[in-house]
């Protein structure tokens, strides 16, 4: 068997899975299909967010899900952006929507399907404590209440990242680009 980065595994349902890919914890999930698209499409959404690094000390850039919606051809990918308690974050929407394009069709380093796939980016500023002992970027409580069911249903939090940049202005960066406490 070849040497391979990603890890999958059934999370109780034949449309949702959880996987391991390189250092990130995530789930996958599909609308209507027992299957997924193939996880090299996937890898193309992590290289996109792996561009929006490096962040400031302390702040993490998250794939939580990444949620197909098999019906109508494209992706929602749930995001957390950790930053750490009593800081502003040092990214704004536009900058995440810059690298992301939230809602333009992928492109890639192949001429697979994958292209012409939009992709939906739905991220979320949790504040968190690095300082704490308890502190993990991929503690259990990011992917529990809530959140399970937003990510497997495709169902968004608010305003996917290309609505929050298209709105943002200076004085309401805060009210739109909301910081979720634990």
């Amino acid at each position: 068997m070849a040497n391979t980065p990603w890890q999958v595994f059934n999370a109780g349902a034949p449309n949702k899975w959880a996987a391991h890919y390189r250092d990130y914890f995530f789930y996958l999930s599909s609308r209507d299909a027992n299957i997924f698209r193939p996880l090299d499409e996937v890898e193309l959404l992590i290289e996109r967010l792996e561009k929006l690094l490096p962040l400031a000390t302390g702040e993490h850039v998250r794939p939580r899900a990444f949620y197909y919606d098999d019906k109508h051809g494209h992706f929602f990918a749930f995001v957390d952006y950790l930053v750490p308690r009593g800081l502003k974050a040092s990214r704004t929407p536009e900058q995440f929507n810059s690298e992301l394009r939230d809602g333009v069709a992928m492109e890639g380093r192949h001429s697979g399907p994958a292209l012409g796939l939009c992709t939906f980016w739905d991220v979320r500023i949790k504040e968190a404590a690095p300082e704490s002992d308890h502190f993990d970027i991929d503690h259990a409580r990011y992917y529990s209440g809530k959140n399970v069911g937003d990510f497997t249903s495709g169902t968004t939090r608010g305003s996917t990242i290309g609505d929050l940049d298209h709105d943002w202005e200076p004085m309401r960066y805060h009210d739109q680009w909301n910081i979720e406490r634990p």
